[in-house]
Order: structure tokens, then sequence, then C-alpha cells
């Protein structure tokens, strides 16, 4: 399983932070499969094969071509989909620190799907050495009744599966401001909630 998330954790909107945060959950029953069909989309678009797939840094006409290759495939995983708008968040979300606030949020993204997820290995999106956010969402899965085989932090480019995260994060954060386009593409395949905070 791989997670990414787009968008900022800060709250100081007039400094040019995100509004909305999309959180993003991948689980794959056979990685391997998933993986020889990325790779012969990156090698029959002439794309080297360590090419890293990055929302923000893709040219429009691969971001339509990789959707498109996506919808293709959507039975091969199973896509879990959070926004957050943080306007809406009430004021102790702002006292958290990174770690317990990403941790609360992967936990409703994993309650979109319960049963796939159970038993996997989950990969965050980060630096290895940025241990305090695996060790936190470990322990909030944990208490939640998840039974993980492993949960950690990986860099993107060692894993497809991020990436394909990292895209689908990338199209749900322009459709929440205007641009829909990619995420109507694969919105049907995917389990897709709002945040709803309790006060």
């Amino acid at each position: 399983a791989f997670l990414d998330w787009s968008g900022n954790l800060g709250f100081k909107f007039d400094k040019g932070l995100s509004r909305y945060l999309v959180f993003v959950l991948v689980i794959c029953d056979d990685y391997t499969e998933l993986r020889v069909s990325l790779r012969q989309f990156k090698q029959q678009r002439q794309l080297p094969l360590e090419y890293e797939l990055h929302y923000h840094s893709s040219p429009l006409k691969l971001r339509s071509t990789f959707f498109e290759w996506l919808a293709v495939n959507l039975p091969l995983l199973h896509a879990a989909v959070l926004t957050v708008d943080k306007t809406s968040l009430p004021d102790h979300f702002r006292r958290l620190g990174e770690a317990a606030t990403i941790s609360q949020f992967v936990l409703h993204a994993v309650n979109l799907v319960p049963d796939e997820i159970a038993g996997a290995r989950l990969f965050i999106d980060g630096a290895r050495d940025n241990v305090g956010i695996g060790r936190q969402v470990r322990k909030s899965l944990s208490r939640a009744g998840y039974r993980l085989s492993d949960v950690q932090m990986r860099e993107s480019h060692l894993e497809v599966g991020l990436q394909i995260a990292d895209m689908i994060a990338g199209a749900v954060m322009d459709a929440l401001q205007g641009n829909a386009g990619w995420w109507h593409q694969i919105r049907r395949g995917a389990k897709y909630q709002r945040f709803e905070a309790l006060d």
C-alpha cells in the first residue's frame, strides 16, 4: 500500500498555503503486474525507465496519457481519496504537530478500505530519516485495530506506487480548485470522502 498527499499542512493562507489537503492511498493486489504495465507505458512514450512521475512537474500531454493508462489499469489497484478543507477544521487542528495531523488523516483514508489494507505493508512518501511520521501513523492505525505488516517512509523515486498516488493527489487537488479534468476519468474507480471533523 502506498500513501501520498498534496497540499500544505499549515494554516497561513495569506502566505500562499493551500486551502485543501488531499490524501491518496493506493493498494495493489499484484504490484508486479502494475509495475510491468507502467514500465510498458514509459517505453511506449520513450521515457527512461527510471523516469519519476510527479504530477506538478509532468507536462500536460503526459498527465493526459497517464490518466488514460490509469483508467484502463484501475482493476489492478484500490484507491482511497480523502479531501480536507482546512478552513472548516476546528481550532485544535492548528495546534497539532505534523506527525499527529498526518496520522489522523491517514487513519480516515485507511477507514475507506479496511479489508483491502489488512496485513499490507504501507509505504508513506518521505525521507527514510523522517521516522516520526511513520511511527505516529503506525501507532494510530494500531490503536484503531489495523494490523499492517510494516509502515515505513519511502522516497517516491523508489516506488511507482507512490508515484501513482502522487499523480492522483495532484489531479484531485486540481479538481478542488476548479480544474476537474483527469480526476473525473478515474473517480468511479476510487473510494472518495470529504473529511468532516467533529468539534
